[in-house]
């Protein structure tokens, strides 16, 4: 894995050029971790080799916000603290860069939200997961209960529902195979039917610029949404998590009042997940929203 570098805020560390009765040694200086104490980390801009400077390692990172950086072991943090904490130096800023689970370290996977071949991020999978009300298909053609589930089992999301098809030919007369990624397994749906007020411009799988997803639909080319807009007033962008790519639905023009709630991704608690996505909203997990105390 390429790692790129970032720049550290360290002391000006002189060197033989500067002269004096402790030219060429600085007591602080060091290339690596053992030249350090056991509470300090060797901070340096390079991952290997390279002097550096020794500096105290923090105590805790509990209120540092979550910031994803990479660090030199070639596993992602939530942040420079925690890397630090650690004793790892840092390589770039943002998540480690992947083209498959076999470049991430230890427990850690490949992520993308838009692929089931691109390059991704190596991302920590998630600890626990809460009931979720939609099904997915996995970029590994298995079946499971939610998003967050593929993700524990270590494997990007591809469609809503459960895997069907791999093209279109696969499906019925009058449907297509549809997916929230152009490159993994799909579904068999239905084309939507309600266009008015279509929605933004939008690239289709097939790279034909469409005027709609629903023309892209008809076209029978998958066409990932990423907001509501690319979906018009009739329908909404649903998707496995909150952020990320996502299908086109109708939202429903009639829902039963009983539960069981759920959280929409908005941070709204609605009486069931029908009544969220007449609003047009994601939900995140099934039970009411948390409310600050």
């Amino acid at each position: 894995m390429r790692f790129g570098s970032i720049p550290l805020t360290l002391g000006i560390l002189c060197l033989a050029a500067c002269g004096g009765q402790d030219a060429g040694r600085i007591s602080e200086a060091c290339r690596s971790n053992a030249d350090c104490e056991a509470t300090e980390l060797c901070a340096t801009n390079l991952c290997e080799d390279g002097l550096g400077e020794c500096i105290a390692r923090p105590d805790n990172c509990d209120d540092v916000p979550v910031s994803l950086v990479c660090g030199c072991d070639g596993r992602t943090y939530d942040n420079s603290c925690s890397a630090e904490l650690v004793g790892v130096r840092l390589a770039q800023q943002g998540a480690c860069n992947c083209q498959d689970d076999s470049e991430c370290v230890d427990n850690q996977f490949c992520e993308s939200t838009l692929s089931c071949g691109n390059a991704g991020t190596c991302v920590d999978p998630p600890l626990m997961c809460l009931p979720e009300s939609v099904g997915v298909c996995g970029c590994d053609g298995v079946d499971y209960e939610s998003g967050c589930l593929a993700a524990q089992a270590g494997t990007r999301v591809s469609a809503l529902g459960s895997c069907g098809c791999d093209t279109s030919e696969e499906c019925g007369d009058g449907e297509f195979c549809n997916a929230i990624t152009c490159d993994g397994p799909g579904v068999c749906a239905s084309p939507l039917t309600s266009c008015s007020d279509g929605g933004t411009e939008i690239v289709g799988c097939d790279g034909v610029i469409y005027a709609s997803v629903c023309e892209a639909e008809a076209a029978g080319a998958r066409a990932p949404c990423t907001a509501n807009s690319n979906c018009g007033s009739d329908n909404y962008c649903d998707g496995a998590t909150c952020d990320g790519s996502g299908s086109c639905f109708e939202r429903p023009t009639e829902c039963p009042t009983e539960g069981p709630a759920v959280c929409g991704c908005d941070g709204q608690t609605y009486d069931n997940a029908c009544l969220a996505a007449q609003a047009g909203e994601r939900v995140e997990f099934v039970g009411t929203c948390p409310t600050e105390s």
